[in-house]
């Protein structure tokens, strides 16, 4: 009985660290696809700057130059918003999965915390049993 109970508490051991080791790897993407949001977010903020530059610039010139330049912002622009556009609905996929191991892990840490107690509470009464045992054992 003591094995049973020893190997099952190696296995709920095992099991929550392969959790712990899962949440972190997600947490781990987690931030990544935070910070690829973040560096495409300042990406796009210096080339609407640089667009509104070249915009004005056009306005009051009319150089061939800055037409072309306005054309190549124009189009990096647009790759800016299609990744950022990417980016925000990687995050948001990767939040919901952060939030389902979230509350996984949370129910698997429950399902422990009872089994535990449970298992203990059945330790002490088994001690309890024996010391009742030996005690009689001596009497007689």
């Amino acid at each position: 009985m003591i094995k049973t109970n020893n190997h099952n508490n190696s296995n709920e051991n095992q099991e929550v660290i392969f959790l712990k080791k899962a949440l972190d790897e997600k947490d781990q993407s987690y931030r990544e696809v935070v910070q690829k949001l973040q560096t495409l977010q300042t990406h796009y903020a210096e080339l609407h700057t640089a667009y509104n530059l070249a915009n004005q610039t056009l306005q009051s010139s009319t150089s061939p130059e800055f037409a072309e330049q306005i054309t190549r912002l124009q189009g990096a622009l647009s790759v800016a918003i299609e990744e950022k556009t990417s980016y925000q609905s990687e995050l948001r996929a990767a939040n919901s999965k952060l939030l389902a191991f979230e509350n996984e892990n949370k129910a698997l840490k429950e399902q422990i915390r009872a089994s535990t107690g449970s298992s203990n509470l059945h330790e002490t009464e088994k001690k309890k049993l024996n010391e009742e045992i030996d005690r009689l054992a001596r009497q007689l």
